[in-house]
């Protein structure tokens, strides 16, 4: 009778291993862990909020960083077609090499057209900052999930 009580007790512990395995795989496999966040984010929204984002929409996540460095660029002088300066609104940048565009965003109101680039000139620079279009970024977004989901396969 020992043997009978051991072997169910067995049988218990292997079919809920069986069970419950897969369960735990799968919650792993489907909850929101993003890769390690980037700093900017937390700059620009507070640890708090972007925590409770990574937790609710990986996602979101991976679109904020992805835009942190591609939603513009910036470029030296522009000029007309007939050689003359362009007048554009101004943006005050802090560090040309480390600019948090969410931070500017929040910070200047600059805004982005979904159709056609968008221009600011840097003040106290003979440079621009140009935010593609809303429509190309989408577009360089989805490439760039396509990529990185073949490169997980």
């Amino acid at each position: 009778m020992n043997i009978l009580t051991k072997l169910l007790a067995m049988k218990k512990t292997i079919f809920s291993i069986l069970v419950f395995l897969p369960l735990f795989s799968f919650a792993q496999q489907n909850s929101p862990v993003t890769k390690t966040i980037d700093s900017r984010l937390y700059d620009a929204y507070g640890k708090t909020y972007v925590d409770a984002v990574a937790q609710t929409d990986a996602f979101l996540i991976k679109r904020w960083t992805y835009y942190l460095d591609h939603a513009f660029y910036v470029t030296d002088e522009l000029v007309s077609k007939d050689g003359k300066p362009l007048d554009y609104p101004s943006v005050s940048v802090p560090d040309l090499a480390h600019i948090n565009i969410l931070i500017l965003e929040g910070e200047q109101n600059l805004k982005r057209d979904y159709y056609v680039e968008t221009i600011y000139q840097i003040k106290g620079t003979n440079k621009f900052l140009v935010y593609h279009s809303g429509q190309n970024f989408i577009e360089k977004l989805n490439e760039h999930l396509n990529e990185e989901k073949k490169a997980d396969k």
